[in-house]
């Protein structure tokens, strides 16, 4: 099974940002992971391998992705909402 991995700097974000694709051709599948996660949770959890007859027919080509929901950035908290909510009114 072809696999490729990347690496970036985010500037938005300001640290790296790292994904996994699997496959050569197929339908692109995007794969977020569970809640604080990383991209390489999906392939250690063996769902790569489950998912390889499809991978290497060329049905199907995975890319896994980072979580960001950590990021302190994206944090917001419920007040913060109101208040953005009441100005927009």
């Amino acid at each position: 099974m072809q696999i490729e991995y990347h690496k970036w700097f985010s500037p938005i974000l300001g640290h790296d940002m790292e994904l996994k694709v699997y496959g050569y051709y197929g339908k692109p599948v995007l794969v977020f992971p569970s809640q604080q996660g990383r991209f390489h949770d999906f392939e250690d959890w063996g769902m790569t391998t489950t998912l390889s007859g499809f991978i290497e027919a060329g049905q199907i080509k995975l890319f896994t992705v980072n979580s960001i929901d950590g990021s302190r950035k994206l944090s917001i908290s419920c007040a913060s909402i109101v208040e953005i909510r009441s100005k927009s009114l």
